[in-house]
């Protein structure tokens, strides 16, 4: 060995004289295979890991059995159920009050006389949109559900159909001008009835016996006044028709859901019966009735979002979060107590619990499924 004081020379001398000495037994173990020589790892870091990943599992916790049947008996007895029962029914009944005032609230424009008639005196678009006002109620009352969440699916649901139905009757009203433009109104034929002494109107796209006043009949085929036949318009009234057909195919075969189907269909049903209709001239105004009806209703559904926000908000979320922790503890204990179903009378209760869990996951999940609509 050699020190930092050590002359150059001196580690000149003792490395040619340790090459001369092993030169013959390196050059025997040339031909052998070197010997790979593994790391070794330190005992303090290994033991250190062991006691990280022993300190870090989690500890099995064995559940005996008569710890199982004691609390399964909170599910079989039906303790859990009942009390989930009493808060549903209550939230329930402060949803139906809460639904309630606000329906009186909307109706007292035609409730309080007064108020209707002064609305009534302001313009015609005041006194058309008192036409529709129950019309307004009924798309309230139908969009309302349990939760701001499902109330909010059903009122976009509702508004979606409408919307589709005044669109294709904006359509039909103004893409063919003047040949269909203001409905059957514009095309009636007036008859004087003498027992009532007033004007009766006619269609002469679809010329009908039975028009309120006439009911005798007289030159009537599948209710068809032939008299009218001659000068019937019937392929305006076809065209019509033909749209009806058209647009209740095309709402039963696109991908819509039942509510936005019924919604648009009945709403359709309204907009075409109304355009056939010789006696009112709903489309011959502006804004037509499709207009008119689509903002009323745009206003339900307003009123319908306000309903659960106001005057404290009832969502989905703030239940689904609520029954969260039950509807957990349930499940955790369903799952301890397999292990232990070879006891009759523990296979037995851990049915009747899993009977309750399976009915509070289903009510979970009601909430789950419209919380994005919030």
């Amino acid at each position: 060995f050699r020190s930092n004081t050590d002359p150059p020379g001196l580690l000149t001398a003792s490395r040619s004289r340790f090459d001369d000495e092993d030169r013959g037994s390196l050059g025997g173990q040339l031909s052998e295979e070197p010997e790979v020589v593994e790391p070794e790892v330190p005992t303090a870091t290994v033991a250190t890991a062991l006691e990280i990943m022993q300190s870090t599992k989690p500890e099995e916790a064995t559940l005996e059995i008569e710890e199982a049947l004691t609390a399964l008996d909170t599910y079989v007895r039906g303790r859990t159920s009942e009390e989930h029962a009493k808060q549903q029914s209550s939230a329930q009944m402060h949803a139906a009050f809460r639904v309630g005032c606000w329906t009186v609230l909307l109706t007292l424009p035609i409730i309080v006389w007064p108020w209707a008639l002064r609305l009534q005196e302001v313009s015609t678009v005041q006194r058309e949109y008192l036409g529709y006002w129950g019309s307004m109620l009924l798309q309230f009352l139908f969009c309302i559900g349990p939760t701001l969440g499902a109330s909010t699916k059903s009122t976009l649901e509702g508004w979606l159909g409408t919307a589709l139905a005044t669109l294709n009757m904006m359509l039909l009203n103004n893409a063919f001008g003047p040949w269909l433009s203001g409905g059957a109104y514009q095309n009636r034929i007036e008859f004087f009835d003498n027992s009532t002494g007033s004007l009766v109107p006619t269609s002469k796209w679809l010329p009908l016996c039975n028009n309120g006043a006439d009911l005798s009949f007289n030159r009537c085929f599948v209710n068809m006044n032939t008299a009218l036949a001659p000068d019937a318009e019937y392929v305006k009234a076809m065209v019509v028709l033909l749209d009806f057909i058209l647009f209740v195919f095309a709402m039963l075969t696109f991908g819509f859901n039942t509510n936005v189907r019924v919604f648009s269909i009945s709403t359709h049903a309204f907009y075409v019966m109304s355009f056939l209709d010789p006696s009112t001239g709903s489309f011959d105004i502006s804004p037509s009735l499709a207009a008119n009806y689509f903002t009323i209703v745009t206003g339900a559904s307003l009123a319908v979002i306000l309903c659960f926000l106001i005057p404290t908000p009832i969502t989905a979320t703030s239940k689904a979060r609520s029954q969260l922790q039950t509807t957990g503890s349930a499940v955790a204990m369903v799952l301890e107590s397999l292990p232990l179903t070879p006891s009759e009378l523990c296979r037995s209760k851990t049915q009747a619990a899993m009977d309750e869990v399976t009915s509070l996951m289903k009510d979970l999940e009601s909430h789950l499924q419209v919380m994005w609509f919030e």
